[in-house]
């Protein structure tokens, strides 16, 4: 093998399912193969594993069960690490989320006018919520009225009756553990038809 095809070997990767010459930014890490990387390219990994999660929803499910529980104890002790990452990708990827959310935005607007019209009700009707619902204590900003705990969050504007109408008595500021049991028991409510 000559010096160039030896450099041109680094740069570049044959993948063992579609035969497909690749550079090797195509390629995931494995330690424990001989270039550092994966047999598979990228997207024949991807397809695969999307392939295969479809084939095998049941396993999908019970693995999400049995690791749901490690999952948040993870989360718990990395949260601050995590928070940062997710944090540092949102400004890097700044503009992509703005174009998708735009992007999503015309979608809705152009298959579903009317849905379009109500989020946009709602949205401002919470922008008038959390410039004039009270907090419970002035001033602390973190007692839920609810609970009577404080949140290490902002606290949600949240509309007990779920008719999203600007009068104040039908608006609470309450944290966000609170705010999901509200949603559930109206939307069961609701269910009910009471």
């Amino acid at each position: 093998m000559t010096e160039i095809e030896e450099k041109l070997s680094i740069i570049t990767k044959k993948c063992s399912k579609c035969k497909k010459e690749l550079s090797t930014i195509f390629f995931g890490k494995m330690i424990n193969s001989k270039d550092g990387l994966q047999y598979w390219c990228k997207r024949c990994k991807k397809e695969y594993n999307t392939n295969w999660n479809k084939n095998n929803p049941e396993y999908m499910t019970q693995w999400r069960e049995s690791n749901s529980e490690y999952d948040k104890q993870r989360y718990e002790n990395n949260r601050e690490r995590i928070l940062e990452l997710n944090k540092e990708y949102y400004e890097n990827n700044r503009e992509h989320w703005k174009e998708y959310n735009n992007e999503r935005s015309r979608k809705l607007k152009r298959d579903n006018p009317e849905k379009y019209k109500e989020i946009l009700r709602i949205n401002n009707i919470h922008k008038w919520a959390h410039k004039t619902i009270p907090y419970l204590d002035p001033n602390d900003k973190k007692l839920c009225l609810i609970c009577n705990e404080r949140s290490n969050k902002t606290l949600n504007c949240a509309n007990i009756d779920h008719r999203y109408i600007k009068d104040p008595q039908f608006w609470v500021r309450i944290c966000k553990n609170c705010h999901g049991l509200l949603d559930s028991i109206i939307r069961n409510l609701k269910e009910k038809g009471d």
